[in-house]
């Protein structure tokens, strides 16, 4: 890009001296080069901008479906041009590995993890013959930093974990955190009355997110969802009533399947499928 700009400046400098005038063949050669360095610029701008967002991906309760969503959603990001790193709380034993074929498909990452790479896209899975191990307040600080810092968008899987101890600086750190919910009422409902809301639900309401996911035409509803948010809204007594933002219909289940049994994501295997994810975008 820096070698073009240079030769476009030397070349309109020279025939500035020269009292040039420009035929139409080379006039609109100028204004090609121009439009394109000038896209560029736009995009190292754009990914300026971006950089180091952090958005933490929890569910309520076990299956609700953050990986599927975190996952999917990095994968159709990183479609559209950015680069993007996943990865999975680190105190846990890897789901993607396995799901993804992390030991074909995977490379070594030092003593970290495995590294699979999808393009600009970067996943790290930890494999299953690693300790797992409890990390001090130091070591999390280190491993977020080590992951955020070279990719535009950075997105942390925490599945079920989001009341492990040493989530709750993530939390704090996450520019955005998307709490999952699935169809599953009864293990919400049970989740809200048996477990403390997290401190950033209460301390930084702006920044939670309430997805609903595998949603089906019932729970569509308009009386049913506004049940549904004043019962989530209970969690955390006396506060506003949380919104469900976005919601993800039950994709083709056998199209899930196929991803599944080819070890890949599933916008991997079927790109077409990204507007479901890509509509999750808040920023």
């Amino acid at each position: 890009m820096h070698r073009d700009l240079q030769r476009f400046v030397t070349t309109f400098r020279d025939l500035e001296q020269k009292d040039h005038v420009p035929n139409e063949e080379e006039r609109q050669h100028f204004l090609q080069l121009k439009e394109k360095l000038a896209t560029t610029m736009l995009q190292e701008k754009a990914d300026t901008v971006l950089i180091q967002r952090v958005i933490a991906v929890a569910s309520f309760y076990p299956q609700a479906g953050a990986t599927f969503l975190a996952s999917n959603y990095a994968c159709a990001q990183s479609q559209l041009g950015l680069h993007v790193t996943l990865c999975e709380w680190p105190q846990v034993t890897s789901y993607l590995y396995f799901a993804l074929n992390g030991e074909k498909r995977g490379v070594k990452n030092g003593s970290q993890a495995d590294v699979l790479k999808l393009g600009s896209l970067k996943i790290y899975m930890k494999p299953p013959t690693d300790n797992v191990i409890t990390m001090t307040s130091e070591q999390v600080m280190a491993w977020f930093f080590t992951h955020s810092k070279s990719s535009s968008l950075f997105i942390i899987d925490l599945s079920s974990n989001w009341d492990d101890e040493a989530v709750g600086t993530v939390l704090e750190w996450a520019d955005e955190i998307w709490f999952v919910i699935d169809s599953d009422l009864p293990r919400l409902a049970k989740r809200l009355l048996t477990v403390p809301c997290p401190e950033v639900w209460r301390n930084d309401p702006g920044k939670i997110r309430i997805i609903a996911n595998r949603w089906n035409p019932s729970l569509a509803k308009v009386h049913v969802k506004k049940q549904i948010e004043a019962t989530i809204s209970m969690w955390a007594q006396g506060e506003a009533k949380r919104k469900i933002e976005h919601t993800i219909p039950v994709i083709d289940p056998d199209k899930v399947s196929q991803a599944m049994l080819a070890g890949k994501l599933f916008t991997e295997c079927f790109p077409e499928e990204n507007k479901q994810f890509e509509q999750l975008t808040f920023f």
